[in-house]
């Protein structure tokens, strides 16, 4: 999903930032989604509409963990994101991609 697909941060959506902890809050339904210290990364990413692909190397480098692992982890949490209608898939176009 990470190197196929790209997604868009709906509008409407708070950010907040508490000691290491985000929490993300949908402004029309008023639904809370906290985020770790991790997923603030790929949330910063998201929101910015960066590659998140370099945030999975700084979380292995910085945190010890397998590859696997961490995209794993991210994929787990887009699909929490699409779930709770916090992003929206884009399709990245076919001159975009990089191998």
């Amino acid at each position: 999903m990470v190197k196929t697909q790209s997604f868009e941060v709906i509008e409407d959506i708070l950010f907040r930032q508490v000691e290491n902890e985000g929490i993300l809050l949908h402004l029309p339904s008023g639904t809370y989604y906290n985020l770790s210290e991790t997923s603030m990364l790929f949330w910063g990413a998201l929101s910015n509409q960066q590659p998140l692909e370099p945030i999975v190397d700084q979380i292995v480098d910085e945190y010890e963990v397998e590859r696997a692992q961490v995209h794993s982890d991210l994929q787990a949490f887009l699909q929490d994101l699409l779930d709770f209608g916090l992003i929206t898939p884009t399709t990245i176009k076919s001159d975009q991609t990089t191998e």
